[in-house]
């Protein structure tokens, strides 16, 4: 699988670009909403991707509809 078949949010990995897209859909589509990259402003990194959010309850969202987990 090449990088075009990772997701960048998450890292989760598929055979097609349109599983990725269905994915992205339905897994990060308010991402734009809630992740930021600024530092400054985002407190709470995910822990297991490059994702980063600025309140404890959007990273506690993202990490169990992303990765199926909580923290």
């Amino acid at each position: 699988m090449d990088q075009s078949t990772t997701c960048p949010m998450c890292s989760a990995r598929f055979d097609t670009e349109d599983e990725l897209h269905k994915h992205k859909m339905a897994d990060h589509a308010n991402a734009d909403e809630h992740v930021g990259h600024d530092n400054e402003t985002a407190e709470f990194k995910c822990p297991m991707c490059a994702a980063t959010f600025t309140t404890k309850q959007e990273l506690d969202e993202h990490t169990h509809k992303a990765h199926g987990q909580h923290l």
